[in-house]
């Protein structure tokens, strides 16, 4: 009898169970009748979840509960949702799904800035942090990238404008022309950029028709300014070819901004065809004062020096010519080594006096330069 019993209970148990489940089923299309493959139908968090096949049918099982809430998505598609009061057994819900065909709101982007004079304005700093140039990122590799500007290689900050030559491009930093007579002929030989990225505040970059004040270089002009600080501030970077240092301090009257910049590229001229050793040293340090005793008058006064030393013992160079079925290869030893020193101090003193709408300013500067090579 107690087995009976048994076998009695595990049946309506079975019974119960099975009658407390609901299946859903059905089939999925477009409104041609054509099958949905991948649609997602869902049942909520937890109750389950499916994806049509081939043919559009789909079949899910899940819990009794009193109110099922079917959702189908597929993208392209509408979402179509279904609710099912007092579900039970095997349910069947079949439909057809509408194309998404619903446009994004018309988005106008407009930008409105006076220009006065032919210059471009650029953003040094946001592209040193993001270049990835050998150079560091500096204005002169930023410059290279604009439209009839060709640079002259990824070492070298030399550039030249609609075909003209390197010299023939003037650069103004805090409207002080800087003197460069030393354009040295080897990349690998080129130290720091003159313009200090991370000093800037604004560039601005002609390539023609700009104002009779900058000079009578016939390619090109490239404006730097750069920033008054109102407060301490300070900035560092460190890389394995060197690093900078930047330092200001401003108030209401005064204020001062310091940089200082250092560049081994070692690591990278070891990769070149021409094996050696190579011992180059580049430094440069930049001063900016800024004094206003009163609101029209101004005194500036701005200091660079730039260091730059190159040391190179080439030993061999293996060069490779000649075309797939006729390769040559010839390898050269070198003797002696090249011993290469550029040093350029620029200082200079502005007092402006402000009247209205005027500006007037008189300027001294000077530069020294020294030569070893």
């Amino acid at each position: 009898m107690l087995r009976w019993l048994s076998i009695l209970f595990l049946t309506v148990t079975a019974l119960w169970q099975a009658s407390a489940s609901v299946v859903l089923r059905g089939r999925v299309t477009d409104y041609s009748g054509e099958p949905l493959e991948g649609v997602t139908v869902s049942l909520g968090t937890g109750l389950g979840a499916t994806l049509t096949d081939a043919k559009g049918m789909y079949r899910l099982t899940t819990a009794d509960t009193d109110t099922l809430r079917a959702s189908f998505r597929l993208l392209g598609y509408r979402e179509e949702r279904r609710t099912l009061l007092h579900p039970q057994g095997e349910m069947v819900i079949s439909l057809r799904m509408r194309p998404d065909e619903r446009e994004l709101e018309e988005v106008i982007v407009t930008d409105i800035r006076k220009r006065t004079d032919a210059m471009e304005r650029l953003d040094a700093r946001e592209y040193g942090r993001r270049a990835g140039d050998p150079t560091g990122g500096s204005v002169e590799a930023m410059v290279a990238t604009l439209p009839g500007v060709a640079g002259a290689g990824e070492l070298s900050g030399r550039y030249s404008v609609r075909g003209g030559s390197y010299d023939e491009n003037t650069v103004y930093v805090n409207g002080v022309e800087i003197y460069r007579p030393m354009l040295v002929a080897s990349q690998q030989a080129e130290g720091l950029s003159v313009v200090n990225p991370e000093m800037t505040a604004s560039v601005g970059f002609s390539s023609g028709g700009f104002a009779a004040r900058y000079a009578d270089r016939m390619s090109s002009v490239l404006d730097v300014a750069y920033r008054r600080p109102q407060s301490f501030e300070g900035s560092a970077t460190v890389s394995m070819m060197g690093g900078a240092l930047t330092l200001g301090q401003g108030s209401e009257r005064f204020a001062q901004l310091h940089g200082v910049r250092y560049k081994r590229n070692t690591s990278v001229l070891s990769t070149s065809d021409t094996k050696g050793e190579y011992d180059p040293d580049f430094f440069d340090w930049q001063s900016c004062l800024s004094w206003s005793p009163s609101r029209r008058w101004r005194v500036e006064a701005f200091f660079d020096a730039n260091l730059n030393t190159y040391r190179f013992a080439p030993a061999d160079r293996n060069t490779s010519f000649g075309t797939l079925d006729d390769a040559h290869r010839f390898k050269v030893y070198f003797d002696g080594c090249e011993h290469d020193r550029f040093n350029a101090f620029t200082g200079a003193a502005t007092v402006g006096y402000t009247t209205g709408n005027t500006d007037l300013s008189l300027q001294l500067s000077g530069f020294r330069t020294d030569e070893l090579v």
